[in-house]
């Protein structure tokens, strides 16, 4: 017998929940994750075994009956706080998809995986072997990209130059537009990668056509009264935390030495090593930098 039926057939009042749990299970299981973000951890990639959702309603006719992962009524049902009209449509009405925080990301991340193996399945039909190139990540699209690569190299040489371009939450734009709609970067991921794709765009426009290395390219601190802002934006961004003796218990030491082999050397001009690895010019200019308590030259 249920509860709810204990409840309807007992004359009593007095009830007592007592929740128990396997001894075996681990407790740390149900925590409260101390993140602020919502991810997917996918083993492997999608294949036709797992491209399936086995998700079974009840139709109006008290019938149970199968429905698809992309079907338009499958997010309401599984999200009815983010769908409280049981309507895809909300463009004017109050957004909850984009105020609810963690479930918010729990829906994006659920939407994007039921897409990409709907994306993955129709590849598969359509090519009976294994996606084209024109879906993003698989085998054909590496393939060319390669072969783009390489034929690129073969006319125009070898780049002497790898470029990380990485997204800073921390932009005084997406700062900005944060505190106007009072949330933080993971809960718009869409304003994050909009950011990032036209800061990306810019930096693109600056090396290929404003030229923003030159001919010399260097890795020296610059004179604080002089460039204050770009100072503060390297101590920030780019300077590695202060390690050896006086910080042995950070991760990046190892053995008594820092894995990144920083303090890097001085050096009078920009050379590539044995190993062909980029050695930047670090001249000794007497400027130094103040992170976290300690001086660095380099």
């Amino acid at each position: 017998m249920i509860l709810k039926e204990r409840l309807r057939f007992s004359n009593s009042n007095e009830l007592r929940l007592k929740l128990i749990r396997k001894h075996d299970s681990d407790d740390r299981t149900y925590n409260l994750s101390p993140a602020s973000e919502v991810a997917a951890h996918i083993v492997g990639d999608f294949d036709m075994s797992t491209s399936e959702r086995d998700i079974i309603v009840e139709n109006i006719f008290e019938l149970l009956q199968h429905i698809d992962d992309l079907h338009p009524l499958y997010l309401p049902m599984q999200y009815p706080l983010l769908f409280p009209y049981e309507r895809m449509d909300q463009r004017h009405q109050f957004n909850m998809i984009l105020k609810a925080g963690k479930f918010s990301q729990q829906f994006m991340v659920d939407a994007f995986t039921s897409t990409r193996q709907r994306q993955g399945t129709f590849y598969i039909y359509r090519q009976k072997n294994y996606p084209s190139s024109s879906f993003t990540g698989g085998e054909r699209y590496s393939r060319e990209n390669f072969q783009d690569a390489m034929t690129i190299c073969t006319s125009t040489s070898f780049p002497y130059l790898f470029v990380a371009f990485t997204c800073n939450p921390c932009w005084p734009e997406l700062g900005k537009l944060f505190k106007e709609l009072d949330c933080k970067a993971e809960d718009r991921p869409n304003l994050v990668s909009r950011i990032f794709k036209i800061k990306l765009n810019k930096l693109i426009r600056d090396i290929t056509k404003d030229m923003l290395f030159g001919s010399v390219i260097f890795a020296e601190i610059l004179n604080r009264e002089a460039h204050p802002e770009l100072c503060e934006a390297v101590k920030n961004f780019m300077i590695h935390n202060p390690c050896g003796s006086a910080r042995k218990s950070l991760e990046c030491m190892v053995n008594g030495k820092c894995s990144k082999h920083f303090t890097k050397k001085f050096t009078d001009r920009t050379s590539l090593d044995e190993d062909w690895y980029c050695k930047y010019r670090r001249r000794d200019t007497g400027n130094v930098m103040v992170k976290n308590g300690i001086e660095l030259t380099i």
